[in-house]
């Protein structure tokens, strides 16, 4: 998780809970495969280490965790030359190491999410009766476009996207590009769905923009929801999902080819390198 306010708007980069407990899942895991290579050096040398008991593998778990967590009871001790510049040397090393990976950790977890949810605070006290976008590709672009050259206050615009690189776009025009998977709660509450006043969902596949509009809509009954749909079967499940316009592109495109082909028929001049049948204006897929 990150935050970055390098560009003209703001940019929230929100991740997901799955990859926050397995950032610590991860670094857990590292540490403790540190501290098992060190007891195995230490098992394989124990008969190095004076004890008053014979000392067994238990004993040698427990020797190193309070060796390398510096604890120390002092009840083990390196006896032998070998042993005693291993512990100096090698798990000195591992001690720091352990220690930098913990409080790196913590610095590089907390210390983001303080500052995002300081962030967030700002971004729902500043925004209300908002406008957002779901999803940056090429349709989302367009829709951006023309809602700032409507005279649309940048400000009260957030992007959702779950590519950085989307979200970073969206910011350099100047609104808020917060990154995240719009399915999810979490993200439309941060995005403050609740006073949002229009949504715009323009993901590339249908079931997630269908997904979208049953999550806005279940979060916010008045929101006004303008969602494309790809395939003309699904515009019934949009509507069912409480859309309140849908574009179906496939509709669209038909309906633009049929009225380029009546002018073309009624001898329309072609714009310069038009070919019959083709249109002025175009509309594509996301890339």
């Amino acid at each position: 998780m990150k935050l970055s306010s390098q560009f003209r708007g703001k940019i929230l980069y929100s991740q997901s809970r799955k990859s926050f407990y397995r950032t610590i899942i991860l670094r857990l895991l590292f540490v403790l495969v540190i501290i098992t290579i060190t007891a195995i050096l230490f098992y394989m040398h124990r008969g190095e280490l004076k004890s008053e008991k014979p000392l067994n593998f238990w004993d040698i778990i427990y020797f190193t965790i309070i060796s390398v967590t510096t604890v120390g009871y002092g009840d083990i001790v390196p006896h032998s030359s070998w042993t005693r510049l291993f512990d100096a040397f090698f798990v000195t090393f591992v001690r720091f190491f352990t220690w930098f990976l913990i409080i790196s950790t913590a610095f590089e977890l907390m210390v983001p999410r303080i500052m995002e949810a300081f962030m967030i605070k700002r971004l729902i006290a500043r925004i209300k009766n908002h406008i957002l976008i779901c999803g940056f590709g090429r349709i989302g672009r367009e829709v951006l476009d023309t809602l700032l050259q409507k005279g649309e206050n940048p400000k009260q615009i957030v992007v959702i996207d779950a590519e950085e690189e989307k979200s970073e776009l969206a910011a350099e025009k100047g609104v808020t590009g917060l990154r995240g998977d719009a399915e999810n709660e979490e993200i439309l509450t941060i995005a403050d769905i609740v006073n949002a006043r229009k949504i715009f969902i323009c993901a590339n596949q249908d079931h997630t923009n269908l997904m979208i509009c049953l999550t806005a809509r279940s979060m916010n009954e008045n929101v006004e929801i303008i969602t494309v749909a790809r395939e003309k079967e699904n515009v019934k499940l949009f509507k069912r999902a409480g859309a309140d316009y849908i574009i179906s592109l496939p509709e669209l495109l038909s309906q633009e080819m049929v009225d380029a082909d009546l002018m073309d028929s009624v001898g329309r001049k072609a714009e310069p390198g038009e070919t019959k049948g083709s249109k002025t204006r175009r509309i594509e897929d996301d890339e």
